[in-house]
């Protein structure tokens, strides 16, 4: 890890920054290339390196190839995303921070746990004065944020709501007529600093979760000049006021897992699905993934339809796809695998 960043260490700037991302992010990608243009242009720190926080990233083409299959499955089978908004957002997923980095000749160095001894002893080696981190996955241990004199985060809610993953999806299901993002201040617990800079958007149900995320980044992204001067000036922000909310790993497989749909309401099931998308329904031993659902009053046995509380529902598409592509696609899957098994033995 050493190279480009420890040469920087001589130059004698004050602001040492380190910037935190995610190299599969979408959220990284708009965020840094809006930061490192603008710090190309007025210099306001020295930008050791970027730390792609990522445990496992996927190599570029590998994740190129995942994002036309499914994009061009859902653009296909599903008109909600055959619009000219929702393919133009895909741009900001053909990129990482590796790419973005290079352009503005930044060095990117891969730690997988920012919590480890190695990655500590770095940083008592550099001594950064700020950190930014910007679609960052992993939670900053105190150890770590001490050795920093400010530590900014970019969190996509309305903070203290929604603390933690998929705020806007979360944002949705409960009703909110405006979702947004917070920049705040790091501390030692998770998305409860001070709040530097706060905004909204509407939430138009219209859009796809992809283009709601990407709509609040790109405001976020705007907002970066005056984060830049809060962060030189070590504003003390203003302390979250209000109840704030938590979802976590285990709140999201809750809410988009239905074991026994018998037990819920058709109105319950679609809200789910409207809110986060995919929703995973079990029908005899199976949970399918369920994208597309309708409502009808006559039961039916078919392998497709499944019996809740006030009605039938009709699963329309699985994975984005109609269902009986889905399942020419499980046949095939489950194939590969069984032929894996027994070259393995």
């Amino acid at each position: 890890m050493s190279g480009t960043w420890e040469n920087k260490m001589k130059n004698g700037r004050k602001e040492k920054c380190i910037v935190f991302g995610d190299s599969n992010s979408y959220i990284t990608n708009i965020l840094l290339r809006s930061l490192l243009e603008i710090n190309a242009k007025y210099k306001y720190f020295d930008i050791l390196f970027v730390v792609d926080t990522q445990k496992r990233p996927i190599p570029f083409l590998k994740k190129i190839l995942k994002i036309f299959i499914i994009h061009a499955i859902k653009i296909t089978f599903n008109k909600k995303y055959r619009n000219l908004s929702y393919i133009q957002s895909l741009r900001f997923l053909l990129t990482d921070l590796y790419k973005i980095s290079k352009k503005y000749k930044v060095e990117v160095i891969h730690i997988p746990n920012i919590n480890s001894k190695e990655f500590l002893e770095i940083l008592e080696n550099i001594k950064p004065t700020v950190g930014i981190l910007i679609g960052c996955p992993q939670i900053f241990q105190p150890p770590v944020i001490s050795k920093f004199e400010y530590l900014v985060n970019y969190h996509n809610s309305l903070l203290p709501k929604y603390k933690g993953l998929n705020a806007t999806a979360w944002s949705i299901y409960f009703g909110e007529q405006k979702t947004g993002f917070t920049f705040h201040i790091v501390n030692e617990n998770i998305d409860e600093g001070n709040i530097l800079i706060q905004d909204v958007i509407e939430i138009d149900s219209s859009k796809s979760l992809l283009e709601l995320e990407i709509e609040k980044t790109k405001k976020a992204s705007e907002t970066l000049k005056n984060l830049i001067m809060k962060i030189k000036n070590r504003d003390k922000g203003r302390k979250q006021e209000g109840i704030g909310s938590y979802f976590g790993k285990k709140e999201i497989k809750k809410i988009t897992t239905i074991e026994k749909p018998e037990n819920f309401t058709s109105q319950e099931i679609i809200k789910r699905l409207v809110s986060f998308e995919i929703v995973n329904i079990k029908i005899g031993d199976d949970f399918v993934p369920v994208t597309d659902i309708a409502v009808c009053f006559n039961e039916k046995k078919a392998s497709n339809h499944v019996k809740v509380k006030d009605a039938c529902l009709e699963i329309k598409r699985a994975l984005y796809m109609p269902v009986r592509l889905y399942k020419a696609y499980t046949l095939l899957k489950r194939g590969i695998f069984r032929r894996r098994s027994i070259k393995n033995e």
